[in-house]
Order: structure tokens, then C-alpha cells, then sequence
């Protein structure tokens, strides 16, 4: 053991004499950005402390849901844009290592992917509720009507989309060509990925031609990594630690930047976006020094 601490403590690098190490330790949180996608916008939301994660827009983009530990443990708390308050809605009792989360189109619950598990938890009484599908991988969440949500299950290291009724508990399958499939609030922005990893768009499943968008991939970390709005996509590339958004106009044939987080996940809703921003203070550089041991 070299040295302990309870703040951050970044990776030891070897010191010019070949004997001791060179670290920085300090306090170290998640805050969640809220910009524009011209950048001419820029506001932290709900700032604490602590890490706030996986933040969501409301279906109406009045509200975000998001993860915190303000709490003391890993609770749901929502954002209003408009009164700037916070307040805690879920009431979990136990660590569920949340994954995404989704608002429902009518605002009254928001789904929450754990590992190997779904969860509904109502807005209004915080009350939560475990979804009836099998236990196994689960990844690439959304909302599918105000009935139904859509996500994928591995089965024999494939992947096949399921829908899952949230009023009667059933569960089917989707077509068996499809591996994933991205519902947008714009029928035509909802994206599909087939067996062969190709992509697809709307329900009527119009090949995505652009070789810029074809490289991208569809998931990361169990969520969904590429959106579209209209001729606009967003995704994120992982790039030595940090995760840059870029933007692409498919009729333009465009790629740009328009801001680099520090997680892998954004939101977007209109022309508003949600990324993770990481939050220092009181960082400083240490030196550990190995003491001989005198041994011959």
C-alpha cells in the first residue's frame, strides 16, 4: 500500500528518480450540464456534492429526472426547469446500480433499467414497482406508446427487441431480425438496428445511407448512444476519457462539435441537451516516498 485517502485519488504516475510515485487526491463530483446545441446556453442544474447521473428530460421538457446520491444513497430526484426546485421521488430501499432511465409520454412514471431488472416508478407517490421480464442482460430502453415500453434481451449472445405491456404485464417479442430499436417522440426519428447491425428509421424502416452515421454505434453501456431528430443526429465518441458530442447534419453532410462530457450519456430534447460535467476542488499533487528498508 502506497497511500489511502477518502477523496479522489487519480492513477500514481513514477517519479523522475524511478523510486516514488506522483498522485493527485481532492473531492471529485458529477454535475449535470444543461446547454443549447449552439452552446450559447449553459446551465448546471441541481448542483450538490455528490454525483447526479443519467439525466432525462420529461416527455414535455418542463422537467429531468435524474440519479443522485444527495440522499445518501442512489435515489430518483426531478429537476423543474421552470420553479429551479429539486425533490426526491423514489424511495428505494436497497442499491439497484441504475443503468437509464425513461419518462413515460404521459410524465406519470419514469422506467428505470437496473442490471437484469426493469423498474416503474410512479412520479406522483415516488412507489415502485418491478417489471415481470426475465432475469438476464437487458439493454437499450425506450418508450414505445402510454401503454408500452421496448428494450432488448441476450439470449445465446444475441440480442431481440421486446415489448412489454405496462398495464397487463405481458411480454412479446418483436420481429426476430430486429436487435434494437430507439423510440423518439417523432415516429420518423425512431432508429432500428437488424442482425446484421445495419440501421434503419421510422416505421416504415428506411435504410440509413450515410457512411458517417453507419460507424456509429447504436449502444453504449446499455444505452442508447445515437438519436435523430429530422436531418440531425447526435452521438458521442469515446475519446482518452472523455466522451465529445458531436452533431451531424445528413443533408448538409456536417459534422461538428458541440461539447465534450465527462460520462458516457447526454440527453436531448428540442435544442436542449443534458451531459455530465466533472467538478473539482481542492485537488493538489502529492509525492509518496519509499522508505528502504536498509536490507542487504
Amino acid at each position: 500500500m502506497i497511500y489511502t485517502d477518502t477523496h479522489s485519488i487519480s492513477t500514481p504516475a513514477r517519479h523522475p528518480n524511478g523510486q516514488d510515485y506522483l498522485f493527485s487526491t481532492g473531492s471529485r463530483d458529477k454535475n449535470i450540464l444543461y446547454l443549447s446545441s449552439d452552446s450559447s446556453e449553459q446551465t448546471a442544474l441541481g448542483v450538490t456534492s455528490v454525483d447526479e447521473r443519467l439525466a432525462r428530460f420529461s416527455d414535455d421538457g418542463q422537467k429531468v429526472a435524474y440519479i443522485s446520491l444527495a440522499s445518501g444513497s442512489e435515489q430518483i430526484w426531478i429537476y423543474d426547469l421552470a420553479e429551479k426546485t429539486t425533490s426526491m421521488r423514489s424511495k428505494f430501499d436497497k442499491a439497484r446500480h441504475i443503468l437509464d432511465l425513461k419518462w413515460s409520454i404521459d410524465n406519470r412514471f419514469i422506467f428505470a433499467l437496473a442490471h437484469n431488472e426493469l423498474l416503474q416508478i410512479d412520479t406522483q407517490t415516488g412507489l415502485s414497482k418491478t417489471l415481470k421480464v426475465p432475469h438476464g442482460q437487458i439493454a437499450g430502453l425506450s418508450v414505445k406508446d402510454n401503454d408500452s415500453i421496448a428494450f432488448s434481451i441476450k439470449s445465446a449472445d444475441k440480442w431481440q427487441v421486446h415489448y412489454y405491456n405496462i398495464r397487463t404485464d405481458e411480454l412479446h417479442s418483436a420481429q426476430h431480425k430486429w436487435q434494437f430499436v430507439s423510440f423518439a417522440k417523432t415516429p420518423e426519428d425512431t432508429v432500428w438496428q437488424d442482425n446484421n447491425g445495419d440501421y434503419f428509421t421510422g416505421l416504415t424502416h428506411l435504410p440509413v445511407t450515410s457512411d458517417t452515421i453507419k460507424q456509429v454505434p447504436l449502444i453504449a453501456h446499455y444505452r442508447f448512444n445515437l438519436r435523430k431528430q429530422a436531418n440531425t443526429w447526435l452521438w458521442q465518441h469515446a475519446a482518452a476519457r472523455r466522451y465529445p458530442l458531436y452533431q451531424y447534419d445528413e443533408q448538409k453532410q456536417t459534422k461538428r462539435l458541440i461539447a465534450t462530457s465527462d460520462s458516457s450519456d447526454f440527453d436531448w430534447y428540442q435544442n436542449k441537451i443534458l451531459i455530465n460535467t466533472l467538478h473539482y476542488e481542492n485537488f493538489d499533487i502529492y509525492r509518496s516516498k519509499i522508505e528502504s528498508t536498509g536490507r542487504k
